[in-house]
């Protein structure tokens, strides 16, 4: 049993049955202790009315569809090539041919007692667009086992993910390959954020003046000596010699320690303008990252606004070519109608003309062959008479005869008659 078999015979059938028949073979494959497939069986998902439609077509009449297919290719090979009567006409054609495969898809729904809805329809007739508009949705569709329905909106490939059944998908166990990472353009302002970082990491690490100061050697002196002095008595100008000494290293220590104020005090405010001059540049750097940020995303917007006006621009013009086109249609559609009216018109007028033509024709017909029995009686009765004539004239002939003799007769007898008697 092979995934790709029995997902070919699953989406053949209609969604309601769909369901019920996948279980039933993943519950098969379960038993034949085919784990990996019983599972990738039962997650084929079912497929939308309108795939199911384009999946039963593709069944059908497979070769409808590719030469459907055939015809987008062609078309999107002739954009940078024909010029835009071509194009038009190709279009023309791509829309007829489109119709005809939409009204076959609904056709065969039909017969196989799923008819669709305008709704469900419409949505056949986006996915047939959007594979004659794409590559990829093309063999979406010549797969026969779509899942869902597709749209193109004329700008950019069609999606197509998930659209199709997961038939090619790795089994369950088996590693798929990582996805390569998306790659993102880097942002400067994070280079410049990051010297600033480091900029005030080091004013912050520099070493300070140590705000006191070691003793000096004349104070180790007149502390020791101090010391002395009161073992020894006899060193007393040697101890006022130091005490002057000391009353001088003082002097030298205060204005050594008011130096070392004033140099901590330089540090500490070159330190606070080093500090003070990295926040600036932190500032300005994140002022910066900011404002190109705003500007990028302003420009985002804007590329955004054009796109959005464009989509809008272009379908206001499908929806105007779509409106001419219908308009165009309609007056077409009641030039037809009109034209059919009168044919049909002329139609009636001329059966009218034909059964009146008939009618006399079989009234002449009835008449001739009437005349034709009338003739053929008078030629009877020519023939008749011509006989009664013959009868009659030699009647006739026989009776002037007579009254020749009767005639000549009466003559002789008269003449007989004007003779004297010879008595």
């Amino acid at each position: 049993m092979e995934l790709r078999d029995v997902a070919h015979e699953l989406y053949g059938l209609a969604p309601a049955d769909f369901t019920a028949a996948r279980n039933a073979r993943a519950k098969e494959a379960r038993a034949a202790k085919d784990r990996a497939l019983a599972t990738r069986l039962a997650a084929l998902p079912r497929p939308s009315a309108a795939a199911w439609a384009v999946n039963l077509l593709v069944r059908r009449d497979p070769g409808l569809v590719d030469q459907l297919l055939s015809m987008g290719a062609a078309l999107r090979e002739a954009q940078a090539s024909l010029s835009g009567a071509d194009l038009r006409d190709l279009n023309r054609q791509q829309h007829q041919l489109l119709v005809e495969v939409r009204r076959r898809a609904e056709a065969a729904a039909r017969d196989a007692g799923h008819p669709l809805s305008p709704t469900i329809a419409q949505n056949v007739h986006a996915t047939l667009h959007a594979a004659m508009a794409d590559p990829d949705a093309a063999e979406a569709v010549r797969s026969g086992l779509l899942v869902a329905d597709l749209q193109s909106t004329g700008f950019g490939p069609v999606d197509v993910d998930g659209a199709v059944a997961p038939v090619d998908a790795t089994a369950d166990g088996e590693d798929a390959e990582p996805a390569a990472p998306t790659r993102r353009r880097a942002r400067p302002d994070v280079d410049e954020l990051e010297v600033a970082r480091q900029r005030r990491a080091a004013a912050g690490r520099a070493p300070g003046r140590s705000r006191g100061r070691a003793p000096t050697a004349s104070t180790d002196r007149a502390r020791r000596g101090g010391a002395t002095g009161e073992d020894d008595p006899g060193a007393g100008a040697e101890a006022q010699d130091g005490g002057a000494r000391d009353a001088g290293s003082r002097d030298r220590a205060t204005r050594d320690r008011d130096e070392a104020g004033r140099a901590d005090r330089e540090q500490a405010e070159q330190e606070r303008a080093a500090q003070e001059q990295a926040e600036r540049e932190r500032a300005e750097a994140e002022r910066a990252a900011a404002e190109r940020e705003r500007a990028e995303r302003a420009e985002r917007e804007r590329a955004e606004r054009e796109r959005a006006a464009a989509e809008r621009a272009a379908e206001r013009e499908r929806a105007a070519a779509e409106r001419r086109r219908r308009a165009e249609v309609g007056r077409r559609l009641a030039r037809a109608e009109k034209e059919l009216a009168a044919a049909e018109r002329s139609l009636a007028a001329a059966d009218e003309t034909v059964e009146d033509v008939e009618g006399r024709h079989e009234q002449t017909v009835r008449e001739i062959a009437e005349a034709e029995q009338r003739l053929a009686r008078l030629r009877a009765r020519r023939t008749e008479l011509d006989a009664q004539l013959g009868t009659a004239r030699a009647a006739a002939d026989d009776a002037a005869a007579t009254r020749d003799d009767a005639q000549s007769e009466v003559d002789r007898l008269r003449d007989e008659l004007d003779e004297p008697s010879a008595d």
